[in-house]
């Protein structure tokens, strides 16, 4: 419900021309992540090793630029049970790799859309306008989802933010001008790695 604050991340939803479940992809897991990965993080691949993405990506390519939202993981736990998980905790390479590789799937299409819960009230108003995120680092150990949201306070025509917003999410239960409104929201150009012209 957007009357209530329960952010779940970026969950994609559409994709132009086809279905978001097309634009999935693995990544092996090369190097540890003090911080864990939850399910609609952000997560960012530079010089082959992927990391969470920990504050709100600009048109500037650094560390915080998206290669894509991070949907699930799978690897062999510390008992050598074989784990499909919704997120992947703190410190899983250093715990984890000796028992084999850890995969890590990724939406990496830059044009997904995805549906995302504001801190705040957004207006029909708001549709064309962009916006900044904010809610890193901070997921949920009890259902593995994101705590990312859009920050209502950053919704302007600045031309370096992050996303843009798209529609208001067309959901039971959510409507324009709600307390925390879910919207639809893209990628902006330069801000996707792989729309960004600077190499890594």
């Amino acid at each position: 419900m957007s009357a209530i604050s329960s952010p779940y991340g970026l969950e994609p939803v559409f994709l132009a021309g086809g279905s978001p479940q097309g634009a999935l992809r693995s990544f092996v897991l090369t190097a540890n992540s003090t911080t864990g990965f939850f399910n609609g993080d952000i997560v960012n691949v530079g010089a082959g090793v992927i990391t969470p993405v920990t504050a709100t990506p600009t048109t500037t390519r650094n560390s915080n630029t998206p290669t894509g939202i991070f949907m699930g993981c799978s690897y062999f736990d510390g008992s050598r049970q074989f784990q499909n998980a919704n997120f992947l905790p703190a410190n899983a390479f250093t715990n984890f790799s000796a028992n084999g590789p850890i995969l890590v799937f990724v939406a990496d299409n830059p044009d997904v859309q995805f549906r995302i819960q504001a801190n705040g009230t957004v207006a029909y108003t708001d549709i064309g306008k962009n916006a900044a995120l904010t809610g890193f680092s901070n997921g949920n150990t009890l259902n593995g989802m994101s705590r990312v949201q859009l920050d209502r306070t950053t919704i302007a025509t600045t031309n370096t933010l992050g996303v843009r917003i798209i529609d208001i999410a067309p959901t039971v239960g959510n409507a324009a001008g709600d307390a925390f409104t879910d919207v639809i929201c893209v990628f902006n150009q330069n801000v996707h790695a792989y729309r960004n012209i600077l190499g890594v």
